[in-house]
């Protein structure tokens, strides 16, 4: 469900996808309603029992080596629905048309930049870093 969601790649890890869509994974979930209904006499059982999955969530997500541009899922969790797409879910990832996931995946010859020299061609790399971003931005304002 989390890769519909985000509208990503198969290959995207389940953290990961689970951080972009700003979705508890399941088995979090599973366990949130147990205790609450363990617990269901309690005031703002949900509330409280909220605040401990996402600390479980961050414990996992901290404990991974995984896609470190989303490690902070809290920001997440307060987006609007749709803020999301097909080319953020690439860029957070790192799962989409860079040659250090390409590379990985036996689709590019490298993984270097092809303008930079034994630099990776990595999502934080063609945002930030490379010469190219200058040519795209021209001919998006052209058109």
């Amino acid at each position: 469900m989390v890769i519909r969601v985000t509208i990503a790649y198969r290959t995207i890890t389940s953290e990961a996808a689970n951080v972009i869509a700003g979705m508890i994974p399941i088995c979090i979930t599973l366990a949130e309603d147990i205790e609450c209904y363990q617990r269901r006499t309690t005031r703002n059982v949900r509330t409280m029992v909220r605040i401990d999955s996402m600390a479980k969530w961050q414990q996992e997500w901290d404990s991974t080596e995984k896609c470190r541009w989303t490690h902070r899922p809290s920001p997440w969790m307060n987006r609007q629905h749709g803020e999301v797409n097909f080319y953020l879910t690439q860029f957070l990832s790192g799962h989409g048309c860079f040659r250090k996931h390409l590379h990985r995946c036996g689709h590019a010859a490298s993984p270097f930049c092809p303008e930079c020299e034994y630099v990776e061609e990595t999502p934080e790399h063609v945002i930030f870093d490379c010469p190219r971003k200058c040519v795209v931005k021209m001919a998006r304002g052209m058109q």
